[in-house]
């Protein structure tokens, strides 16, 4: 009986973090890597990088060549 109070907040307080990381959408990109029959059409984050993908190769290439500069 001792126990019950301590055991009983302990499992409150980790089911109240658990309640809040699947409100705040956490679990999500927990999950998002075991996932394999997602569809890539509806997954938001993929169609951005994917969108994004020759602007950030492009940036990335001339942010190396202007530090290759400067340090010459």
């Amino acid at each position: 009986m001792e126990l019950l109070v301590p055991l009983a907040a302990f499992f409150g307080s980790c089911l109240l973090i658990a309640l809040l990381a699947w409100w705040s959408g956490a679990w999500r990109s927990v999950l998002s890597g075991v996932i394999e029959d997602a569809d890539p059409q509806q997954d938001s984050e993929f169609l951005l990088r994917s969108a994004n993908s020759d602007w950030i190769e492009n940036h990335e290439f001339w942010e190396t060549s202007e530090i290759e500069e400067i340090a010459l």
